[in-house]
């Protein structure tokens, strides 16, 4: 710390030849001038001296005969009166603390970490209404009503957060969850029925009167379990029936496919755009404007970065290409295998929204006049 603030006073390095120097070293002290690093022999003397003091010293010396010679000039004042002549270089370094200082309290880089429910281009826009894009001023208070702003909009967010780090902001969510739904036994009475037709293979029944058992065959539409309950005293009361009755039952499900398909694609190349963004500003590289007609297009983004740093710069490109249709006549192996994975999704999809489990499939593959079929 004694080395900064004499650096910031500055200090010059002396030298004094002559009969007796001590007598200088006396009278400084004597005086309230502050010398350290002193050194030297019977006719010279070396040591230092605050800038301020500098007149005073060379004055004490001439005082006694001697000779006061200035060997260095360190610090701050010295620096700046030895660049006085280069004012480029001074206004330069000015400019550029008074431009870190201005641009170091706004944010430049903004990244979202938010789940796959809540669509990341709406939040984005919302918090732009509100002011909050690349070279906003970082507010605490205004942040935190904003957080609180987003939440009561988006009825699938539950909690936002902003966290800044320096000219970087993070925005991190969590989604909605659905309460859990609980059977409330008091509610209307009514009767379990059976949703297709097959044999029953198990029954897991919280209330009610269980009709058929493991073995039976059942039609769609039959009562399984039925909200009228037999009690011990041989009197009825009515519930509702809840549970579950597990049964293999067999669905016919149809796919097919058109021999013949138009497909959209890329054609011939229409031209591209170029556009830089940073610090909010957006400025066109190409002047040219977005061509016209049934068009293709594709973004895409670079940022540009520096020693592993992300820098508030980024390049934008949008390529054009002329759509084209183009028609495609499916082989009966193409289309088989299109149709089986048609297949493959569905009985994915029914098993895990109706929590059912595929224990055997047969499956059929005809052609019919313009299309083919896999049943």
């Amino acid at each position: 710390m004694l080395l900064f603030i004499r650096w910031l006073i500055g200090y010059i390095d002396f030298r004094i030849q002559g009969a007796f120097p001590e007598r200088f070293m006396n009278a400084a002290v004597k005086r309230g001038l502050r010398t350290w690093n002193l050194r030297g022999g019977k006719e010279s003397l070396w040591g230092c001296v605050r800038w301020s003091d500098r007149s005073r010293a060379e004055a004490l010396a001439r005082s006694f005969g001697q000779t006061f010679t200035v060997c260095g000039e360190h610090g701050f004042p010295a620096g700046c009166l030895r660049y006085r002549s280069r004012m480029g270089l001074l206004a330069g370094l000015l400019s550029g603390t008074i431009l870190a200082v201005l641009l170091g309290g706004r944010i430049w880089n903004i990244h979202f970490n938010l789940p796959p429910q809540i669509n990341e281009y709406e939040v984005r826009q919302e918090l732009e209404t509100m002011g909050y894009a690349p070279g906003c001023v970082y507010e605490a208070e205004a942040f935190a009503r904003m957080e609180e702003e987003m939440c009561r909009r988006n009825p699938r967010m539950s909690w936002m957060c902003i966290n800044v780090f320096g000219t970087n902001s993070f925005v991190t969510a969590t989604e909605v969850l659905r309460p859990r739904v609980v059977e409330d036994p008091s509610m209307q009475a009514g009767n379990l029925l059976s949703g297709a037709d097959g044999t029953v293979t198990g029954t897991q029944v919280a209330s009610g009167e269980v009709l058929v058992k493991p073995g039976e065959g059942i039609r769609k539409g039959q009562i399984l379990v039925s909200g009228v309950q037999v009690l011990d005293n041989g009197e009825s009361k009515l519930v509702r029936s809840t549970g579950k009755i597990f049964a293999k039952t067999a669905r016919k499900i149809v796919f097919s496919l058109p021999k013949t398909l138009q497909i959209s694609c890329k054609g011939e190349a229409a031209g591209e755009q170029w556009q830089a963004e940073g610090f909010g500003l957006f400025l066109p590289l190409r002047l040219q404007g977005e061509p016209e007609g049934d068009l293709v297009c594709c973004d895409e983004r670079e940022q540009f970065t520096l020693l592993g740093n992300d820098l508030p710069i980024l390049l934008h490109r949008r390529r054009f290409w002329r759509r084209e249709q183009k028609t495609f006549t499916l082989s009966e192996r193409t289309a088989r295998e299109m149709l089986q994975k048609r297949r493959d999704w569905y009985e994915a999809g029914a098993a895990s929204e109706q929590k059912a489990k595929i224990l055997q499939s047969r499956e059929t593959f005809w052609e019919e006049e313009d299309r083919w079929v896999l049943e």
